[in-house]
């Protein structure tokens, strides 16, 4: 029986998202980029996908806040919205867990959004955003809740 547990374990860690490192702290020695920017950091793209998604998404320089408890604008602060399947949600962690119900491929975009959910845009005034493709096949999602507050 623990064969069976020691299994299982090494099998869903396999499927695991990375973990979430924080920017590391200016030590005054070099420029820092004070831009905010967007990366999708996982799934990978093209994965394939049942049911649902866990997405990682790193915002440098922006201090993801939940847009219900701080609606007004404040500089540095935001959250970001994935957009996909004609559909989009909002996330306030780095760590996104969306429902994905149609087969296919999935062009699922990433944007950075301030607290009044305007679209943020970096010096150049080009919108702050990611995308990646996944492919997608509806079922039961075995991650969690979809659209949990993680």
């Amino acid at each position: 029986m623990r064969t069976l547990f020691v299994a299982l374990g090494a099998s869903l860690t396999a499927c695991a998202p990375p973990p979430y490192i924080a920017p590391i702290d200016d030590t005054g020695d070099a420029p820092v980029d004070t831009g905010v920017s967007l990366s999708i950091d996982w799934p990978r793209p093209e994965t394939a996908a049942t049911g649902c998604a866990m997405f990682v998404v790193s915002t440098p320089n922006l201090r993801l806040t939940d847009h219900v408890l701080f609606p007004d604008p404040a500089p540095g602060q935001g959250h970001y919205h994935l957009v996909y399947d004609g559909l989009y949600t909002p996330c306030v962690t780095p760590y996104c867990l969306v429902a994905l119900t149609t087969q296919g491929l999935y062009e699922v975009e990433a944007f950075a959004v301030g607290n009044d959910h305007e679209q943020l845009v970096d010096a150049e005034g080009e919108i702050i955003m990611d995308t990646l493709v996944l492919n997608v096949t509806p079922g039961e999602c075995d991650l969690g809740i979809p659209l949990a507050g993680y």
